[in-house]
């Protein structure tokens, strides 16, 4: 029969066998909660981003219809205000597009935004030389608005169709 003695020596290498497991599994615990924060930080900054990018996108839609209309001095748009909006708005796309490949960590992350990536070079070039002249009937009229409406709604980022 044990003695009081080894079945004090027991119990306390029990608890301190429990107290070490407890402590492990709370040191796992807090590192993976570090690492799953900082993934969910870079995918809410991604999410952020690419907002802004959609939003810039549908400026830029604005930007050229605001060009079709500075043609009208009856409007009152000048045209040189159209065209520093559409800087700012084709910078600001650019960087939240930029910035969204530098973000992304995983494999994953890089194929849905290549999946989902407009070609903004392509996008900006063409209404950039549609409103860089300022000149009235520059975009050819409503021919020239259908041309650049249908090249706008073909680069719709993020909506899955394209549309947008």
């Amino acid at each position: 029969m044990a003695s009081i003695q080894h079945k004090i020596i027991i119990a306390s290498i029990a608890i301190f066998g429990l107290a070490g497991g407890a402590t492990g599994v709370g040191i796992w615990s807090a590192s993976t909660l570090s690492e799953n924060n900082a993934d969910v930080a870079r995918s809410a900054q991604i999410l952020r981003n690419h907002m802004q990018a959609d939003m810039m996108h549908d400026a830029m839609r604005a930007d050229v219809l605001a060009s079709m209309l500075a043609s009208n001095p009856a409007a009152g748009i000048e045209a040189a205000g159209v065209k520093a909006d559409l800087a700012e708005h084709d910078a600001s796309f650019r960087e939240m597009i930029a910035a969204n490949k530098a973000l992304a960590a995983d494999e994953k992350t890089k194929a849905l935004l290549a999946s989902i990536e407009p070609p903004p070079s392509d996008l900006c070039r063409k209404r950039q030389e549609d409103c860089r002249s300022g000149e009235p009937g520059s975009l050819g009229g409503i021919e020239g608005l259908a041309r650049i409406h249908a090249a706008v709604l073909d680069v719709g980022i993020g909506h899955g169709t394209g549309r947008g």
